[in-house]
């Protein structure tokens, strides 16, 4: 199958070095098939690919309007996964409400239009548990633009866009976050990210501790749940998971536009999206 070929979308600065192990499927994938890493912003002809997979565009929360034209050009040209409608529908975190809707365990969550000095003493008295309030972009990622609040008196200002507000939720301390892998709607594999000592952030640029896990078998479940009745369909997923006093799951996030995948982690797991990523081209 040699003569296939795939176009891989990265952005102009990620390193196969930063992507906890993306390179390790490249090279699995160059197996069966001719791979182009190409920034995702490039004017191509991308009619000349079987499938463009899209990876590791880190950088689209900056120019998200633009980053969704091209990868609808591309969409009309060739295969795109996960799906241009799968990524407009997860490009902006207000699904968490939707999945709220269809019965799934999410965090608290409101959503409000700006966050002044004047009203931010008023969230406190609302959500605030205990723990403090998180603040964050429902359009974003890596932890951008997020706040975390022991205090009213912390606020940074935010007048423009829309935000989720959240109770801050103290077991991403005390027992990490957990991530589950999916390909073609089937798990694949699992970690765990500690935050380091003091931090709240899981993401490994925060020096985070990550370990390859065996998650519940209810927790597998959830996530294979939860991706068949999403109303999209999906090629790869990363469910985001932490764990409240009960040890009952409450999802964090639904990543389907550009998550690590983690295969450093799991390396065996980049010959499981090989095969789907085959099956795909063949039926294309």
């Amino acid at each position: 199958m040699k003569n296939k070929s795939i176009a891989y979308l990265t952005d102009n600065t990620t390193t196969m070095e930063l992507s906890a192990g993306d390179e390790h499927l490249i090279s699995i994938l160059e197996n069966d098939f001719n791979i182009d890493i190409i920034p995702w912003e490039s004017d191509l002809d991308w009619s000349l690919y079987d499938l463009v997979l899209v990876r590791t565009t880190w950088d689209y929360m900056e120019k998200y309007h633009h980053f969704l034209e091209v990868l609808e050009k591309i969409s009309t040209q060739t295969k795109l996964i996960n799906s241009i409608k799968t990524i407009k529908w997860n490009i902006n975190k207000k699904y968490l409400l939707e999945l709220k809707e269809l019965g799934f365990p999410i965090i608290p969550t409101s959503i409000q239009q700006q966050i002044t000095k004047e009203n931010v003493e008023q969230l406190f008295e609302q959500i605030n548990k205990g723990h403090g309030i998180i603040i964050k972009p429902t359009i974003g990622a890596s932890s951008q633009g997020i706040q975390f609040l022991t205090s009213p008196d912390q606020l940074i200002e935010v007048n423009s866009g829309e935000w989720f507000i959240q109770p801050f939720q103290k077991s991403i301390q005390l027992k990490g976050e957990y991530s589950l892998f999916f390909f073609g709607g089937k798990y694949s594999h699992a970690i765990n990210k500690m935050p380091c000592a003091g931090e709240f952030r899981s993401q490994e640029e925060f020096h985070s501790t990550v370990t390859s896990i065996t998650p519940s078998t209810k927790m597998k479940d959830l996530g294979e749940e939860l991706i068949s009745k999403i109303p999209v369909t999906v090629d790869y997923a990363r469910m985001d998971v932490i764990l409240d006093d009960e040890d009952e799951a409450q999802i964090v996030e639904l990543e389907l536009i550009e998550p690590c995948l983690f295969f450093k982690y799991a390396p065996e797991a980049a010959i499981n999206f090989t095969q789907h990523i085959s099956t795909l081209i063949k039926e294309n």
